[in-house]
């Protein structure tokens, strides 16, 4: 498989023919990679669909722009397309209120996000390509 291979191209072509399996070939850099590809292909559209309830608008940009990344974008870098299309985090954040589980909630994710950071930026600075 080529290292910079199209979404539309793996769901269109590789995956009638291979299955499921064709996700496995994609040559991973880093261990996060198979979840960050698959929570930004599966998450988004049930982001989008509760920002279609908040405001229409915003759900039809982030609709465009996922659309977008799935069809022109690179498999390995679907992760960090989906990273700033802002409209699918007012979803998740619009409902949360300042009480005691929030704050942990937010405390945990925090600490989650910053390990990963650090791992990956570690790997990068061992000289591997982190997509």
């Amino acid at each position: 498989m080529e290292r910079f291979i199209l979404v539309s191209r793996v769901l269109t072509n590789i995956v009638p023919i291979k299955g499921l399996h064709a996700f496995l070939e994609v040559p991973f850099q880093h261990w996060l990679t198979p979840f960050a590809i698959w929570g930004s292909i599966i998450l988004p559209p049930f982001l989008i669909a509760k920002t279609f309830k908040t405001e229409k608008s915003l759900a039809s940009y982030a609709l465009a722009y996922f659309i977008g990344a799935l069809v022109f974008g690179a498999l390995v870098s679907i992760p960090r397309f989906i990273a700033v299309i802002f409209p699918l985090w007012i979803a998740l954040t619009a409902k949360i209120k300042p009480n005691k589980k929030s704050i942990t909630g937010i405390i945990i994710v925090l600490i989650l996000f910053f390990t990963i950071g650090v791992d990956l930026w570690i790997t990068f600075l061992n000289g591997y390509f982190i997509a």
